[in-house]
């Protein structure tokens, strides 16, 4: 069963949805802790480069309504008509559904694996039968 991603292998669904996240939450933590305008400035220059690229990504279809959310939010607080608080709200509003992604991920991946497992049982039935009593539990 090949359930764990390679490395040299492109990332499962869940793997990329998970990098977002980690990227999306230090950009969050670099603008939340900026202490001067020129940090505010380049924390906000990294996230909209990020978002850019993720904007770019075919994966991210999902998201795009959050994404353009985001870049519109960056933009006013770059022009001071937003706060940091109004990005960190709309970052919010993008982790969660993030968030809500790799969880659908993750259900996803375990019934796979549950319906492997019951496949392989499936396949060894004559195997298991020859080593479990049947009559025990009735069959």
């Amino acid at each position: 069963m090949k359930d764990k991603n390679c490395g040299l292998c492109k990332p499962t669904r869940k793997q990329h949805y998970e990098y977002v996240a980690r990227e999306i939450e230090r950009s969050q933590d670099a603008i939340r802790t900026a202490n001067t305008e020129q940090g505010v400035n380049e924390a906000l220059e990294y996230l909209s480069r990020f978002i850019i690229s993720m904007s770019k990504d075919s994966e991210m279809m999902d998201l795009n309504e959050y994404i353009k959310g985001i870049q519109g939010t960056i933009y006013s607080v770059e022009l001071r008509d937003a706060t940091r608080l109004d990005l960190e709200a709309t970052i919010d509003g993008l982790l969660e559904r993030v968030r809500q992604i790799i969880d659908e991920e993750s259900k996803k991946e375990r019934a796979r694996r549950l319906k492997n497992l019951f496949q392989e049982l499936a396949d060894n039935a004559e195997e298991i039968a020859d080593i479990i009593d049947l009559s025990v539990i009735g069959v």
